[in-house]
């Protein structure tokens, strides 16, 4: 599915993000599957790939346990069990049939 990001989504979660709710730094990364950037310059887009490996080095690295490490599993456990199985699935099967059809890949 491609969609566009809402009117400033990005500019205004910034502005709100930074006037005081995050007690920590804020890393505003935008989920972006294609690649496109998002409309603030403050946020890195990243694929769910990315993501995926951002979340393993955080989960590593990150000395907070309880509500914060349950969260980073939780979403490696999502990603792995829905986006990243059926994307990877697609390419095993993409590469099965250019075989079969006789493609070097």
């Amino acid at each position: 599915m491609f969609t566009f990001e809402s009117e400033n989504q990005t500019k205004d979660y910034y502005r709100w993000a930074k006037s005081g709710y995050a007690p920590k730094e804020v890393v505003p990364f935008f989920l972006s599957p294609s690649g496109m950037p998002a409309s603030s310059s403050k946020f890195i887009a990243i694929n769910y790939f990315d993501l995926y490996e951002f979340i393993i080095e955080l989960d590593q690295y990150c000395s907070s346990v309880g509500k914060s490490r349950d969260l980073l599993e939780f979403y490696k456990n999502e990603l792995e069990n829905t986006i990243l199985l059926s994307q990877i699935n697609a390419i095993q099967y993409s590469s099965k049939f250019l075989k079969e059809k006789g493609y070097d890949t």
